[in-house]
């Protein structure tokens, strides 16, 4: 009878507690609401770059046609900030198409191991897909691609 209140004093905490834990997981913070928010946030890592933006629908990904024809640029959110990356060949392990609306880049590097870009367009989905694939494709024939990013 003495444990009783200590046991559900815990239990109140813990409940609680999960419950802050799990209302501050499902806020999805910052998203991207335009284009030129992607762009800029790709150039504050590559000044000079320039290019067509594809936003991603839920706002947490962009992918950008970058010219003149220097690659492809991806702006993602990991945690509370954003980073930018301009995707080469042998930076890309694969390219595959999740929940009919999402890209999959699975990276060669271990430290960004994978982005999802949420496309719900098919036709834009499409054209990212084989621009993607042919970024892939082009370092198929790199002596080095094995352990680039080691």
């Amino acid at each position: 009878m003495d444990l009783l209140i200590p046991i559900a004093a815990n239990v109140i905490v813990g409940l609680l507690l999960a419950a802050l834990f799990l209302g501050r997981r499902r806020s999805e913070g910052p998203s991207l609401t335009s284009a030129r928010e992607a762009l800029a946030v790709f150039q504050s890592r590559y000044p000079d770059s320039q290019g067509a933006v594809t936003l991603g629908d839920d706002g947490q990904a962009a992918l950008i046609a970058l010219t003149p024809a220097a690659g492809v640029g991806l702006v993602h959110r990991h945690g509370r900030r954003w980073n930018a990356r301009m995707l080469q060949p042998g930076d890309l392990e694969s390219v595959t198409v999740a929940n009919e609306q999402e890209l999959v880049l699975s990276m060669a590097d271990f430290g960004w191991p994978y982005s999802r870009v949420r496309l719900a367009d098919p036709d834009e989905r499409s054209r990212w897909l084989s621009r993607l694939v042919q970024l892939d494709k082009q370092a198929g024939g790199s002596p080095d691609r094995e352990g680039a990013h080691a």
